[in-house]
């Protein structure tokens, strides 16, 4: 589908030599040309308090007037163009971001014409010499060919040029409760600056409709298809629906309607987004924050059965219905969690063999089962995860999915789904930690190792 038209930063800590290393000379240029904190685009026309620019990336100095607004509406002298209210929702450029990834510098930046255009070169170059000092999480993988075509503009795209090489990231920031990006537009309908079909459901979508898609790290290889993500902007909270790849990786043809590939911290939207978040679709890109909207997304009719109830588990029932979860809260470096008590030994509580190696396990093993969002298709097998309880860390490995989708039947021991927020582990856990197994189940935060 659709490329995002800019490319925006990431957050990332820099590290100590990062910041001894990088940090003066970088102030030294920030501070000549200006780039602490960039040009908001002009919006509408009234007098300028402070600089801003015109989406060519032409700067409109304080106190100028410029004949038209970026709608190409005229502007009655003596009203000026400023920037939109609430523009300090927009990502601001700090130093602190820049020492720490490679730079993709925003259009406005890149297409300037101005003796400036060298120094921003060195800056980048600068930038990616650091980041060869392990500075960075989610770098360019690769760098892929410009090549130019037909580039439908009806949202006003970045299309690709001959020539250029545009960088390529197969990863986005980690996903958390406030997951900051960059919001763009996008078009979903047939025959608009999307490209072909959405990639999860091969379908195009209303431009009514609220879906984006998300540039590919966090897209996650197809499994947020179909899920809902919430996001938040200018005081606003939407929910929309994830049904396409705002892909980094690839681009620069048709599919992908000539566009460069996204950054990796996008969310690509249609007007109905922008529209119920109140934003202004002229500007085309706006700072957000998103999570995972982890709702139910199916109920499953209770079946009793020979439910094993050696760990006192909660066992189905006929006629009852019981959510299903496909999906789990992000993963922070705290994730509040239950912590549950299984046995993974044969012919006890845990049903049949674990799902990452096929076999029983100890009750004297340090191994755990998450659910289903958190197991990640069994992307998680075989890690092992850190468990802070009762002022207490231990390490255990994973090696079964607590099921949050399927259940009362015999490979489940009769028992209903788990709930999207479960670390399901053995008494050695338990034991570890100093926690009463007649409880059951206890409050814990867990976190990748």
């Amino acid at each position: 589908m659709g490329q995002a038209s800019f490319v925006g930063r990431p957050e990332w800590k820099p590290t100590l030599v990062g910041q001894l290393v990088a940090g003066p000379v970088l102030s030294f240029f920030a501070l000549g040309l200006g780039l602490a904190h960039p040009p908001p685009l002009c919006h509408r026309c009234a007098a300028p308090e402070t600089p801003c620019r015109r989406r060519g990336g032409t700067t409109v100095a304080a106190g100028h007037w410029e004949e038209d607004d970026p709608a190409g509406r005229q502007c009655a002298a003596p009203f000026r163009r400023q920037a939109p209210t609430g523009s300090s929702n927009r990502p601001k450029f700090r130093l602190r971001d820049v020492v720490s990834i490679n730079i993709i510098f925003p259009p406005h930046i890149q297409k300037r014409k101005s003796p400036a255009k060298s120094f921003i070169l060195l800056i980048s170059l600068i930038i990616t010499a650091c980041n060869h000092s392990s500075l960075g999480v989610c770098r360019a993988s690769g760098y892929l060919p410009g090549k130019s075509g037909n580039c439908e503009k009806s949202n006003d795209p970045d299309c690709c040029e001959d020539g250029k090489r545009y960088p390529q990231y197969h990863c986005s920031p980690p996903v958390t409760t406030t997951t900051k990006a960059v919001l763009t537009l996008n078009s979903f309908e047939k025959g608009k600056d999307g490209g072909g079909p959405s990639e999860c459901d091969n379908a195009y979508h209303s431009d009514k409709e609220m879906v984006v898609a998300l540039s590919t790290g966090w897209f996650k290889n197809m499994a947020r298809c179909g899920h809902r993500i919430k996001i938040t902007a200018n005081g606003n909270s939407v929910y929309a629906k994830v049904v396409d790849e705002c892909d980094s990786v690839y681009g620069c043809d048709d599919d992908h309607n000539y566009e460069p590939p996204c950054a990796n911290n996008i969310v690509d939207a249609s007007p109905a987004v922008w529209n119920a978040l109140g934003l202004d679709q002229n500007v085309g890109m706006e700072g957000i924050t998103w999570s995972d909207d982890c709702r139910a997304s199916g109920y499953l009719p209770g079946k009793s059965g020979n439910c094993e109830k050696s760990n006192d588990p909660d066992c189905c029932e006929d006629g009852k219905r019981y959510p299903q979860y496909h999906c789990s809260p992000p993963v922070t470096a705290t994730t509040k969690a239950v912590l549950t008590l299984n046995s993974f030994e044969k012919g006890k509580d845990g049903g049949g063999p674990s799902e990452c190696d096929n076999a029983y396990h100890s009750d004297k093993e340090m191994v755990v089962a998450l659910s289903t969002g958190w197991f990640k298709n069994m992307a998680r097998c075989e890690h092992r995860i850190k468990i802070n309880a009762n002022g207490k860390s231990v390490y255990a490995k994973v090696v079964d999915e607590c099921d949050s989708v399927y259940g009362c039947d015999e490979d489940h021991n009769y028992e209903l789904p788990c709930a999207n927020n479960i670390v399901d582990a053995s008494p050695a856990v338990w034991n570890a930690l100093g926690l009463d197994q007649n409880v059951g189940m206890e409050g814990i935060t867990w976190s990748d190792e």
